[in-house]
């Protein structure tokens, strides 16, 4: 699934996810970001 963010942006403590099949963002919680960082 990482595979399919084209980008980035980082919120405070969130991330935003742009997804190729759509523009719908998706918000994940500040322990989800130490995890997702680790592929970027």
């Amino acid at each position: 699934m990482v595979a399919e963010w084209i980008e980035v942006k980082e919120f405070g403590e969130c991330l935003y996810f742009f997804f190729l099949n759509n523009s719908e963002c998706k918000r994940f919680n500040s322990s989800t970001l130490l995890i997702v960082k680790q592929f970027f």
